[in-house]
C-alpha cells in the first residue's frame, strides 16, 4: 500500500465520521422540554400546541413543522427551537396584548358601530395582538363607510408599545367627504319614462339644496331596494318577465362623484287569464275564489296576487287552518302574453290552542291579562281573534310591547301553545306644583294617579288644589271588570271649597260636596254604552260685606 492510498483512506474515514456526527447531531430523543420566554401565554398552552411529547425522537424537519405549528397559534413574534444534550428548549417571544383600542375622527359611523365592527372581527382587549387582524379592522372600517358613499376615508392605525409586553391601539379616522351621485342612468326601458322610474327610487342626484334636503347621497343599501321597487313597479303592471340585469356604480378620479346605471329587461306585458281554484279538503271553492283579486282579462299585478294568497291563507287561519299552505301557480303562454293561475289551497289540519303562557309581567297579575284574551284555550286557533286579544292588551295602557306568539307543540301537528309575552312599563304618576298669585297668594297642586293598582288593573286617583281661594279635594276609583262580563265602575267623590273673604272680591263663602257613579257596559265587542249618576250639594253663605245681589241669587 503506498502513501497515496494510505492518505485516501484516512481522509473517507474523516468523513465517515462526520456524517455519524451530523446525522446524530439532527435526529436525537426527548428526554425532556423547557419553555422559555414566556410572560403571558403559560407554558402548559405551549406544550398543548407542541406537537413534540417527551420520549419522541426528533430531527430537524420534525422541528421546523413544531415552529410553523407554533406560529400558527399568533402568540409569538418569533421562536426558537434548540438542543441541549437531550433536552429540547422552546425559545419564545411573544406577541403584546392588546391593552388599549382608542378611536377618533369617527362621527358618521356612531361608537357603537365601531364597537360592532371591532368584535365581530375579534380585536378586542387583552386578547394578542396580531397585525394582518388589525389590517383586516381597518379595511372592515373603510368599507362600512365606502358602502355609505364615503370612497376617501381612510383609517391610519398607531401602535404604542406599552410596559408589561403591552400594546395601545389608536384607530385615527378620516371620513372624508361622501361622493354625490352626479348621474342615475336607466337602460333598456321603453314602456315607461326614466322619470316615472326615477320617481320610484329614493335614490337622487345632488343639487343645489342638497346640504338641506341630502339628496345626492349614495348608499349600497339604499341602491338595492330601490332596485327592488323598481322590479315590483314592473311587476305590479304585468310585465312578468322584468328583470333588473345589471347595476353598475362608477367613481370619478377624485372619488367626490358617482355614477350609477341600472340596465332592464322589461320584456312583454301580461294580461290574466284563466283563474282557477283547486281545494284539498271541505273548504268551498266559492269562499275562495270571492278573495282572488286578479280577474280574467285584466293586466296581470303580482301584488294583487300575493294579497289574493295572503287574503285566503288569513281567512283559513281565522277558521282554524293555521297551517294552510296556498299557491297561485302560473302558466305562462309567452305567445299571447297570457298568464292562467291556478290556486291550490292545502288548507292542512285543524289546529287548537293547547296552553297559554304569559311572560314578562312582573307586575301585573295574571288574570288581568287573560281576560282581555279572546282567544281560550282549548278552542279553536282564530288569527282574528289572536290579533283582537293583543289589540286589547296594547289598550290597557300598561305594557310597552306586546307579543302573541302561537309556537308548534312538539310532536303533534293540530295544537299550538300560545305566548304571550308583555314588557311593563311605569302606569303611577305623581304631579306636583307650586305658584304664587297676587290675589290667590301660594299656589298649590298636586296629583297621584295609579292605573295599575296593585296589579289588578284597576285605578285610583287622588288630586288635591290649594290656595287662599279655593281648596278642591277630588278622588276617583276606578275598577274595569266590576262584573266579570267587562262592566266597568268608576266611585268618585269631590269637595270644593270657596272662601272669597281671603282675596280682593265679593265675599261669600261656598261649599260643594259631589259624589256619585259611572258605568260602561260592553254592547258588541267594539262598542259600549256609559250610564252615570251624581248627587251635589252647594252651600253658600254669606258675610257683612256680601253684596245684595249675591244674596238675592
Amino acid at each position: 500500500m503506498n502513501v497515496l492510498s494510505i492518505k485516501r483512506l484516512i481522509w473517507l474515514l474523516i468523513v465517515a465520521l462526520t456524517l455519524v456526527s451530523v446525522a446524530r447531531a439532527e435526529t436525537f430523543r426527548v428526554d425532556d422540554i423547557r419553555v422559555e420566554g414566556v410572560q403571558k401565554v403559560s407554558a402548559g398552552t405551549i406544550f398543548n400546541y407542541l406537537p413534540i411529547k417527551v420520549g419522541d425522537t426528533v430531527d430537524a424537519q420534525i422541528i421546523r413543522n413544531a415552529v410553523r405549528v407554533l406560529f400558527k397559534t399568533g402568540f409569538f413574534r418569533d421562536i426558537q427551537i434548540r438542543r441541549e444534550g437531550q433536552v429540547m428548549v422552546v425559545v419564545v417571544q411573544e406577541r403584546p396584548a392588546i391593552a388599549s383600542i382608542e378611536y377618533t375622527g369617527n362621527k358618521e359611523l356612531k361608537d357603537e358601530d365601531i364597537e360592532d365592527l371591532l368584535s365581530r372581527n375579534g380585536f378586542s382587549t387583552g386578547k394578542v395582538f396580531n397585525q394582518p387582524l388589525l389590517d383586516r379592522v381597518t379595511q372592515s372600517i373603510e368599507d362600512e363607510y365606502f358602502s355609505r358613499g364615503r370612497y376617501s376615508a381612510r383609517v391610519e392605525t398607531t401602535i404604542t408599545p406599552m410596559p408589561d409586553n403591552r400594546a395601545g391601539i389608536t384607530l385615527d379616522i378620516d371620513e372624508g367627504r361622501r361622493a354625490q351621485i352626479r348621474e342615475i342612468k336607466i337602460i333598456g326601458n321603453q314602456q315607461y319614462s326614466d322619470a316615472q322610474l326615477r320617481n320610484q327610487m329614493s335614490l337622487d342626484t345632488s343639487k343645489w339644496h342638497s346640504v338641506i334636503t341630502h339628496d345626492g347621497r349614495y348608499s349600497k343599501a339604499e341602491l338595492t331596494a330601490d332596485v327592488e321597487r323598481i322590479n315590483s313597479f314592473y311587476l305590479d303592471r304585468g310585465y312578468l318577465e322584468f328583470k333588473v340585469v345589471e347595476t353598475d356604480v362608477s367613481i370619478s378620479a377624485n372619488k367626490q362623484d358617482l355614477f350609477v346605471s341600472i340596465v332592464v329587461a322589461e320584456g312583454s306585458q301580461y294580461t290574466v287569464g284563466k283563474v282557477g281554484v283547486e281545494v284539498v279538503g271541505d273548504i268551498a271553492r266559492d269562499d275562495v275564489a270571492q278573495l282572488i283579486m286578479l280577474e280574467q282579462g285584466g293586466v296581470y299585478s303580482r301584488q294583487d296576487l300575493v294579497a289574493s294568497q295572503t287574503a285566503i291563507e288569513e281567512m283559513l287561519a281565522d277558521r282554524g287552518y293555521a297551517f294552510a299552505n296556498v299557491n297561485g301557480v302560473p302558466e305562462q303562454r309567452r305567445d299571447t302574453a297570457i298568464v292562467n293561475f291556478t290556486f291550490i289551497v292545502d288548507p292542512g289540519p285543524t289546529v287548537y290552542i293547547r296552553r297559554i303562557n304569559i311572560i314578562g309581567n312582573e307586575y301585573t297579575r295574571d288574570e288581568v291579562i287573560r281576560r282581555e284574551l279572546r282567544q281560550l284555550e282549548g278552542a279553536v286557533y282564530s288569527l282574528s281573534k289572536i290579533r283582537r286579544s293583543r289589540e286589547r292588551l296594547a289598550k290597557l295602557g300598561f305594557f310597552r310591547d306586546v307579543s302573541l306568539q302561537t309556537p308548534r307543540v312538539s310532536g303533534v301537528i293540530d295544537q299550538v301553545d300560545m305566548l304571550v309575552e308583555v314588557e311593563e312599563r311605569s302606569t303611577g304618576n305623581f304631579n306636583f306644583g307650586v305658584g304664587y298669585s297676587g290675589s290667590e297668594k301660594l299656589l298649590l297642586q298636586a296629583e297621584i294617579a295609579r292605573e295599575n293598582l296593585f296589579g289588578t288593573g284597576r285605578e285610583l286617583r287622588f288630586k288635591v288644589d290649594h290656595s287662599a281661594l279655593t281648596k278642591v279635594y277630588d278622588v276617583a276609583y276606578r275598577n274595569p271588570y266590576y262584573t266579570t262580563h267587562g262592566v266597568s265602575r268608576e266611585v268618585f267623590v269631590a269637595q270644593r271649597d270657596v272662601d272669597a273673604t281671603e282675596v280682593d272680591s265679593a265675599d261669600y263663602h261656598e261649599d260643594t260636596t259631589s259624589g256619585g257613579v259611572r258605568y260602561r257596559i260592553p254592547l258588541t265587542e267594539y262598542d259600549s254604552m256609559a250610564l252615570s249618576a251624581a248627587v251635589e250639594d252647594i252651600t253658600l253663605a254669606s258675610t257683612v260685606d256680601t253684596p245684595i245681589e249675591f244674596g238675592d241669587f
